[in-house]
């Protein structure tokens, strides 16, 4: 339902698993010092806020308060303190109000596309943008940069707000919170901290938020999430079974991350046989497309790949895939280095692939905001059949702020109910695979099965010696060795045995079939090694990343 917001008053699968093993996240703080209770009475604590063109006090003409909790929150979008448009236009200030039992680290908004009047199509008259207004508001936050122009972001971010994801119509985009916002510790009683930021015109629907949550190694955070629905001028959040959950192995203290739902029109539609250039699965003509503004799924890399739809984000002849981007700000006490593992949990929408898939894949990008077209990994990892759901798939891989989608084969055999197809298996006897803990020999034989996604072993893997795959010939692996203690004695034979060292030279050892075995000659008499615990991690030419084994020296 849309809705518009006039100056004062506001009109009005089954079961789906992925798991991923990454590195370097990032860690997110507290709230600053500038975060007030209150954002359209003054954007600075203390300080009351000053003029803006033709709004002479700086209040916001819109604030949306967040309520709710974790999966089920609730956006409400009112009018402010001060009715119109700061420029004389369009140009609003917008507060963000979080009352909710959750910190927020990103809120996707959106409204119906209007000409060349959308809220992300910036037009270079930022409120704190210095060539708009020659002396910035003292309220502005310090060190603007001095840019202008049409779709440029200066001076309209707020005070620490980044716009990204912006779709091609400008209707849509996310406001990546680079500190997140706490939420209240009483269930609204006492406020939770706010921001505010401009648009370009007035958003009416909120598309997506996401949560921020720490991290504790060996411990598994859950950031359930699901579609918002409006109502009036209040959205709201129904997450059914659409979770993802984090659980890291070697994580500093502090550690926090953002997990965002960024719901995209299923795609692509010109896949041959299985779909034509106007129905989805087996879906009849679609209707208009779902109002995200958002282009339709698609990957560069992977042409011969759909995305999979999720129940929960799917209508009758509009199938709906969610891309999944974590983000954190570049500020970390471990340098943005530990290895997790995570699982997608989610239902495929019934009315698209009744018989539930084939092919399944994890596609990921690192170091791009979702939506992206340019997914170039697939760290896919196992996928049990079901129809329509039960489906646990896993994946694994490794990198930064990134953007996940689940995809699959549209021409690949439906995986039947309750089969698993996987591409790792292992490690195998002698090592007990995590969570057990092996204690560490002289020479630690690893034995593993490698397949593709059908199923079909790959008989070829290469060794290489370093992570890039430079000088490697595909398919090939890449093993290391990470710690999971941070004593110095710890880290420095995790890093001296990275490449991992193997017996008399031996090399990775192919017995045919998929199954393969590297002898670890492994460093076991250096001093205060006692208690260090170290994980085997293996890197493929796919950006698949595991670490199926933990080891401690005696």
């Amino acid at each position: 339902m849309k809705r518009h917001l006039l100056p004062t008053t506001a009109l009005s699968m089954k079961r789906v698993v992925f798991t991923i093993l990454c590195c370097t996240l990032l860690m997110l703080f507290a709230a600053p010092a500038w975060a007030t209770a209150d954002p359209c009475n003054a954007p600075t604590v203390g300080t009351p806020a000053g003029p803006v063109g033709n709004d002479t006090n700086g209040f916001c003409s819109l604030v949306i308060t967040i309520t709710g909790t974790s999966g089920n929150l609730v956006a409400t979008l009112t009018g402010g303190n001060y009715p119109y448009p700061y420029d004389g236009s369009d140009d609003i200030l917008i507060g963000i109000q979080n009352n909710s039992s959750v910190a927020v680290g990103a809120i996707v908004l959106s409204a119906p596309l209007v000409g060349t009047d959308n809220p992300f199509q910036f037009d270079g008259d930022g409120p704190c943008d210095p060539l708009y207004n020659s002396t910035p508001y003292s309220w502005c936050p310090p060190g603007y940069p001095v840019v202008s122009g049409d779709t440029n972001p200066g001076g309209y971010e707020g005070p620490d707000n980044t716009f990204v994801g912006i779709s091609p119509d400008f209707t849509t985009g996310k406001i990546l919170f680079t500190t997140p916002l706490p939420g209240s510790p009483n269930g609204g009683v006492t406020p939770g901290a706010s921001t505010w930021f401009a648009l370009d015109s007035t958003p009416t629907n909120v598309v997506a938020i996401g949560e921020n949550k720490p991290l504790t190694a060996g411990s598994t955070t859950i950031f359930p999430f699901g579609p918002f629905t409006a109502s009036g001028t209040v959205d709201t959040e129904t997450s059914g079974p659409d979770d993802i959950q984090i659980t890291p192995l070697n994580s500093a203290s502090g550690d926090t991350l953002t997990v965002t739902p960024v719901p995209v029109p299923a795609g692509p539609l010109g896949l041959v046989p299985w779909a034509g250039p106007t129905y989805f699965g087996v879906e009849g003509g679609l209707s208009p497309e779902p109002p995200s503004g958002q282009q339709r799924f698609s990957a560069t890399n992977y042409p011969n790949l759909a995305c999979v739809p999720y129940a929960d984000f799917s209508t009758s002849g509009n199938p709906g895939c969610v891309e999944l981007e974590l983000d954190c700000p570049a500020a970390n006490t471990d340098a943005c280095n530990y290895v997790y593992t995570a699982k997608n949990d989610f239902k495929i929408d019934g009315l698209s692939l009744p018989n539930g898939i084939g092919g399944a894949a994890l596609l990921v990008e690192h170091g791009v905001d979702c939506p992206t077209t340019g997914f170039n990994q697939n760290i896919f990892l196992s996928y049990t059949g079901s129809v329509v759901g039960g489906d646990p798939v896993f994946g694994s891989g490794a990198g930064t702020k990134s953007c996940y989608a689940v995809a699959f084969d549209p021409t690949a055999a439906t995986v039947p109910t309750g089969t698993t197809v996987s591409t790792f298996t292992g490690f195998e006897f002698p090592v007990l695979d995590n969570p057990h803990i092996n204690p560490i020999f002289p020479l630690e034989f690893l034995n593993w099965d490698y397949d593709n996604s059908s199923g079909v072993p790959v008989t070829h893997l290469h060794l290489c010696k370093n992570s890039s795959g430079t000088g490697c010939t595909t398919p090939w692996v890449y093993l290391s060795l990470t710690a999971l203690s941070s004593t110095a004695a710890c880290q420095a034979v995790a890093a001296a045995s990275s490449p991992l060292p193997s017996f008399l030279n031996s090399g990775l050892l192919n017995f045919g079939k998929g199954e393969y075995q590297f002898i670890w000659n492994a460093v076991t008499n250096v001093k205060h090694l006692t208690g260090c615990k170290v994980a085997v991690v293996l890197q493929f030419d796919s950006g698949l990343v595991v670490a199926p084994a933990t080891f401690i020296y005696p």
